[in-house]
């Protein structure tokens, strides 16, 4: 039974656990939702700026 718990911990850190990858599915939908955010941001700023831009044409 020793050996077998010795070969058990040689072969987790290659292959993550069910908690790493819960972890890292959730790191990634949030980044996934943060990058959607900065997208939907950068639209609204770039339709302010494109009206002021118009306004200032029609100067």
């Amino acid at each position: 039974m020793g050996s077998q718990a010795g070969s058990f911990r040689k072969a987790s850190p290659q292959t993550p656990n069910i908690n790493e990858n819960e972890k890292r599915i959730k790191r990634l939908e949030k980044l996934k939702r943060d990058l959607q955010n900065i997208k939907n941001e950068r639209d609204e700023l770039q339709g302010i700026l494109a009206k002021y831009n118009d306004l200032n044409d029609s100067f």
